[in-house]
């Protein structure tokens, strides 16, 4: 393997794993956020408790 196609192929990839790394990372602060919001209710609750 030469190193242009190599440095085609890493090209490729990295624009294939660009759209996916950013939808992960979306995902990844949505669950957090929505992770936050569970724990405020669950402190909610105790503390009407």
């Amino acid at each position: 393997m030469s190193i242009r196609t190599q440095w085609w192929f890493s090209l490729a990839l990295f624009l294939i794993m660009l759209p996916l790394a950013f939808r992960w990372i979306s995902g990844w602060q949505v669950s957090v956020k929505w992770l936050e919001r569970l724990k405020t209710r669950w402190g909610k609750r105790k503390r009407v408790r």
